[in-house]
């Protein structure tokens, strides 16, 4: 079951009101020195790497600020993209008039939480994993990949959409 039971996890499960999950919380955080320097190596590093009940199974993509993974979750078989931050480069310092990056983060997360379209995936559960240095958000896999993948490869137009 991962290590979620530790008090290296700090975790937020149904964080969208629609979500199916039963809402819990993990704060009992201690001040162990982590035993990865980033969920990557910690990735690469681990035969099945898992967190709390999620395996995590494919990366599939980076951007500036995070990576994806392809994730299941153990309990239910449900397949997850799960948005993966870093939290010590959240945590630095911004430039004198810069949002900070993790104020960026907990906008994305609030906005998340507030929407509600059958076209927008939804943010089902938050964990904050101090063994990998990492925040990651789940939401459900889009099998396709993402719009714009779609769109490029598809060659849609507009009308398509609506």
């Amino acid at each position: 079951m991962g290590n979620c039971g530790s008090s290296h996890n700090k975790r937020v499960s149904g964080m969208h009101p629609d979500s199916n999950q039963e809402g819990d919380q993990l704060y009992d955080l201690s001040g162990d020195v982590p035993q990865f320097f980033s969920f990557t190596s910690f990735f690469r590093a681990t035969e099945k790497p898992q967190v709390c009940e999620w395996l995590f199974l494919e990366e599939l993509g980076k951007g500036a600020m995070s990576n994806v993974y392809k994730a299941i979750r153990t309990d239910t078989n449900e397949l997850a993209a799960a948005k993966v931050y870093n939290l010590n480069r959240l945590h630095k310092q911004a430039l004198k008039n810069e949002t900070s990056m993790m104020d960026a983060v907990d906008r994305e997360i609030n906005i998340m939480m507030e929407l509600d379209h059958h076209y927008i995936l939804l943010l089902t559960e938050a964990i904050e994993d101090e063994n990998t240095q990492s925040l990651i958000l789940f939401m459900p896999l889009a099998q396709r990949g993402n719009v714009q993948a779609l769109l490029d490869k598809n060659k849609m137009t507009e009308e398509m959409i609506e």
